[in-house]
């Protein structure tokens, strides 16, 4: 069943122009907070692999069988079984299990509302912009409030539950070992290979009574409703995944009889815990992946922060030209263009200033880059102007 809803309004060509010159001022800040942010990761991304650097050439693997007190303060490789040292427990669905982590992934059948836009322009710079709500019944691990759905019939017709009865979370085993080391809550934390917990008719029985009304198994979890095959709205589907023991290798400063962040002279911190057994050089080679990734993310977010500031910037006049919707279309890709040239050099430019500070070789190349942007871009606006200002050939 779906009830679509559709609005359609309008905006005169002057109310679009007062819209694009108010929105000059977020362009400004945007294009401004661009430079902070590419600036700022570049700073980031070179301490962190200074740290990392620096982490390889102290680093010292100990075996797990003993803590010796020579290396307090320094930082150890360790690798070894990761094993709980107690019980983990929901008391909600009577579950107890000698496992690192419990997993609880609760969904609720409900309403969802979903917004689809579409806006044309028309002769004289007016926009017309359609816009449909389309509602159906799906899972979802957060409630819906159906209370705000832009259809008052559905808010009425498509009534979800105000609040889900249960939650889902995360428990993390009090205590665990690694040989005579002991682990902390972060550490427990990062172990994140989960697997399924089959519910079963058994453990059903073990559900409290107050729990376990209208709950039974299926697919491996629990349900509560009437019928699995024909959901109703309202109704739950409750599954489980546990973090086993399991190998592990870890980065960290040796504190005690356990682990703690290492701080690098560089800047960073680091403690570390993958799942499987790798040597430190394995380890440090996957912080620098991440660390990688990390760093062109942020400089496409970064760019792309540029590119939209630069556009809002130049909006009006698109907008001007919006009287003939083919002219403003023209327009506004013209501008997206240079926007575009503009915001991939003063890219580069700003992440070769911060890297003249730490990476001077690689720093030159690119602001040189940088500036032979900035001048194809100026060349092709004279270029553009001389051809739209040159006189007509006489014949």
């Amino acid at each position: 069943m779906s009830d679509d809803y559709t609005e359609v309004s309008s905006e005169s060509w002057l109310s679009r122009i007062g819209s694009s010159i108010k929105g000059i001022f977020f362009g400004f800040a945007l294009f401004g907070i661009s430079f902070v942010l590419l600036g700022w990761n570049e700073y980031r991304s070179v301490v962190t692999a200074n740290s990392l650097g620096e982490a390889q050439n102290v680093v010292i693997s100990v075996d797990n069988k003993e803590v010796s007190q020579a290396n307090q303060g320094k930082l150890v490789h360790v690798t070894g079984k990761a094993v709980p040292g107690d019980a983990v427990a929901d008391s909600t669905f009577g579950i107890s299990t000698n496992v690192l982590q419990l997993k609880r992934i609760v969904e609720m059948y409900q309403w969802k509302e979903k917004k689809e836009e579409k806006e044309e322009k028309e002769l004289g710079g007016s926009t017309k912009k359609t816009t449909t709500y389309k509602y159906s019944k799906e899972w979802s691990g957060e409630i819906q409030d159906s209370a705000q759905f832009k259809n008052t019939d559905a808010r009425q017709k498509n009534r979800n539950p105000n609040a889900m009865p249960y939650q889902s979370n995360v428990v993390k085993v009090q205590e665990a070992t690694v040989g005579a080391f002991e682990l902390n809550q972060e550490l427990i934390g990062q172990i994140n290979d989960f697997q399924p917990l089959a519910m079963t008719s058994e453990t059903l029985a073990s559900v409290p009574e107050e729990t376990a009304q209208n709950l039974k198994v299926n697919d491996g979890g629990y349900y509560r409703g009437s019928d699995p095959g024909n959901p109703a709205i309202g109704d739950l589907r409750i599954k489980f995944e546990i973090a086993p023991s399991c190998d592990v290798s870890i980065l960290a400063q040796q504190t005690a009889n356990g682990f703690s962040p290492w701080q690098a002279k560089a800047g960073d911190q680091l403690q570390v815990l993958y799942t499987g057994i790798l040597t430190s050089a394995e380890i440090i080679k996957k912080q620098m992946e991440a660390n990688a990734m990390l760093t062109w993310i942020l400089r496409f977010v970064g760019f792309i922060m540029m590119f939209i500031g630069l556009n809002m910037m130049v909006a009006p006049f698109a907008v001007l030209a919006d009287v003939l919707p083919f002219m403003g279309n023209i327009v506004g890709a013209g501008t997206s263009i240079v926007c575009g040239l503009i915001a991939f050099a003063l890219s580069l430019m700003t992440i070769a200033l911060v890297w003249i500070l730490v990476r001077p070789i690689i720093a030159i190349p690119l602001l040189l880059l940088g500036f032979a942007a900035i001048i194809g871009v100026i060349f092709l606006v004279v270029s553009y102007s001389k051809k739209k200002t040159a006189p007509a050939p006489a014949y």
